[in-house]
């Protein structure tokens, strides 16, 4: 989707969610109306088997793997909850080493700490479920979360004096 629609997007369910106050059904039917037409990414599955520590192990076995696992920085996927959010969960990268993955001269795999693996955040449409102020029941605000879809190798950030 084109930043531009996107905006405009968030415009019309900012001026549509808004104002009218709904109780918890009404509020669930508008929220899955609305995300319907949104054109979310398709998610990825959790992940299962992949260890929960830096992997280097698989650099080893120059086996056909995913990208999450061949990357420098490799990433597990995880399943993670917002309250008062529609939708209430999203599948989320977490990587699996601080340092980057780096094979040294003499062939052996560790991990360098002198580089980071930092996540790759992407911006994603949410609907948040807001108490109204003026009268009983809930309001739909339209919101974007920073979701982490990947991880990346970095330079760490350092700081001169």
């Amino acid at each position: 989707m084109h930043p531009a629609q996107i905006l405009l997007l968030g415009l019309v369910l900012v001026s549509v969610c808004a104002h009218e106050c709904m109780d918890g059904k009404k509020l669930e039917d508008a929220a899955k109306r609305k995300l319907k037409k949104l054109s979310l990414p398709p998610e990825a599955l959790p992940s299962k088997g992949v260890p929960n520590e830096c992997p280097l192990d698989l650099y080893r076995l120059h086996a056909d793997v995913d990208l999450r696992e061949r990357s420098l920085s490799p990433w597990e996927y995880e399943l993670v909850t917002l309250e008062d959010h529609f939708p209430p969960s999203y599948i989320g990268a977490r990587c699996l080493c601080h340092g980057c993955i780096r094979i040294s001269e003499s062939g052996n795999v560790l991990q360098d700490p002198s580089f980071n693996s930092a996540t790759v955040p992407q911006s994603r449409p949410f609907l948040k479920k807001t108490r109204c102020t003026d009268e009983p029941g809930y309001r739909l605000e339209h919101v974007t979360v920073d979701v982490p879809v990947g991880c990346t190798c970095v330079r760490p950030n350092t700081v001169t004096s």
